[in-house]
């Protein structure tokens, strides 16, 4: 895959169906995920088209796009008070591991700096936690996680922006 065939850009109201697989698609296809049924009903519950609708509208959503298809997409805001938290970084299973997640990181942190933001926080399940650790962000809570009816383990971990 070459730089200029992906194309990064603000999400728009009219994405929120194409996310919405997205995260399906990734739940699912993604291998190195290994959800079980239980974590994949929860976390869809969490990413429906009326959720995502909303959280374009109170987030910065960005997303990633390879011929006009969407490839990627993340978020970013206070999910919290007084944390600034990036979320729901889901990438196409057939686009993993050659970079968009990364560059989608980057974008957010970019954006975050603009806007004067020096910590981004974040909660990452066990299977996103070495993606994030080798981007700089630092483990600094563990506890479980209720995703519908499943447990899972999470990772609080944060980033100081210079």
């Amino acid at each position: 895959m070459k730089k200029e065939e992906i194309f990064f850009r603000n999400a728009r109201i009219s994405d929120a169906l194409a996310i919405s697989k997205l995260i399906k698609r990734n739940l699912v296809g993604a291998k190195i995920n290994k959800y079980t049924l239980e974590q994949v009903r929860g976390i869809a519950q969490k990413n429906t088209v009326k959720e995502i609708r909303e959280r374009i509208k109170k987030f910065k959503v960005f997303c990633a796009l390879e011929k006009g298809k969407l490839i990627g997409t993340v978020y970013f805001g206070e999910v919290y008070p007084k944390e600034n938290n990036i979320g729901g970084l889901y990438i196409d299973p057939a686009f993993l591991y050659l970079g968009v997640g990364k560059k989608l990181l980057h974008l957010v942190e970019k954006y975050a700096r603009k806007k004067k933001v020096r910590r981004i926080d974040l909660y990452a399940l066990n299977y996103s936690k070495d993606f994030y650790l080798r981007n700089g962000y630092k483990i600094n809570k563990v506890y479980m996680w209720k995703v519908g009816k499943a447990k899972t383990r999470t990772y609080g971990m944060e980033k100081n922006l210079k």
